[in-house]
């Protein structure tokens, strides 16, 4: 996760001399409580139980669906109630932006994708159908009144501009999770159903799968088209859709952190992502601040961010009297350099 969140509803109790850890339900098997003998003061800490929405995105190709079952159920276990929507039709339930459900896959797929750019486009709003969405949540709400542990899976952002508007709309209750599968399988599971549709072999539609996927990474010169590729890292948490097994267990340990699981820790990978992430924080770099960790394993072997070395050695840091870096000199001197290149050429 990469943002701080409330703990859990966790009770400790003293118990023939240990302290006893009572996790509602329980995280480990079918137990409801696990000894834990690392002595601490007793405290009691409780969490008023709220309503959350979880935004998914997803490539095409990427079972979301699953997903959302797989949310549900862990949802399920710390006893929330989960209510699923699609994004997209709750647009297509409107008279103007419905379109007929094409018989081929590949058709009825960018029909989809043409209605929600209709309606980005009519409304003037790139995030227009997090703002129905929004609508939706409130008309359940207003039918059945606030619902404690309830969680509403809204299925799928395709913009940048959506995740924002449900970050206003809903502040810290806002979790996204982004399910992430290989592009080569998710190519190859596109052709089959594009194949299926058509009663022919899969590899006659691979062009087909290929073309969906490029038109729903980002669809350039159209300013309410699909643009997935600046909206997947906006993820707080990321799911393995490589398979039903690695979707389901990484959805039931996305939640489990979510609410606290004591014991949780993270990945190497997970770990690799953080600290290049703080090595990112660093850069000044007036293009763009990235950073990256070299791991071998679970050990950190350094950390770099696209950054001005100081003179001499070394490196520069805020405070710095002698500050040598781009953004001091009101100058992008990377691009400089490639537009000097450019007009050499």
């Amino acid at each position: 996760l990469q943002r701080p969140r409330p703990l859990p509803e966790l009770r400790r109790q003293t118990h023939d001399g240990y302290r006893l850890f009572r996790l509602w339900p329980a995280w480990i098997g079918h137990s409801d409580s696990l000894v834990y003998t690392h002595t601490v003061p007793p405290i009691d800490v409780r969490v008023e139980s709220t309503e959350i929405v979880i935004a998914l995105v997803g490539a095409i190709g990427t079972d979301i669906a699953g997903a959302a079952i797989a949310l549900e159920r862990a949802l399920n276990e710390v006893s929330y109630t989960s209510v699923r929507i699609n994004v997209l039709n709750l647009a297509l339930d409107i008279a103007r932006w419905h379109v007929a459900d094409e018989a081929r896959y590949d058709e009825r797929m960018h029909a989809r994708m043409n209605c929600g750019n209709r309606c980005r486009e009519e409304l003037g709003r790139p995030d227009a159908l997090a703002l129905l969405s929004i609508a939706r949540i409130h008309e359940l709400r207003t039918a059945a009144g606030a619902q404690l542990r309830t969680a509403y899976i809204l299925s799928s952002l395709k913009r940048p501009e959506e995740i924002a508007a449900l970050h206003a709309a809903y502040g810290d209750s806002l979790y996204v999770i982004a399910l992430h599968c290989p592009q080569a399988r998710r190519a190859e599971l596109l052709s089959e159903r594009i194949a299926a549709s058509y009663g022919s072999r899969p590899n006659s539609h691979r062009s087909g799968a290929l073309g969906l996927m490029k038109r729903d990474l980002r669809e350039l010169g159209t300013p309410f088209g699909q643009n997935l590729r600046d909206t997947f890292h906006l993820a707080d948490v990321f799911l393995d859709g490589t398979s039903t097994e690695t979707l389901w267990a990484s959805a039931s340990r996305s939640v489990e952190i979510l609410f606290g699981h004591p014991f949780r820790t993270p990945t190497p990978e997970e770990c690799g992502m953080f600290h290049a992430y703080g090595a990112g924080l660093r850069s000044a770099s007036p293009t763009r601040q990235v950073g990256a960790a070299l791991m071998r394993g679970g050990d950190i072997l350094a950390l770099g961010t696209n950054e001005v070395p100081r003179a001499f050695g070394g490196q520069y840091w805020e405070g710095d009297t002698d500050d040598g870096r781009d953004y001091s000199q009101n100058a992008d001197f990377t691009t400089r350099v490639a537009y000097e290149i450019l007009s050499d050429i």
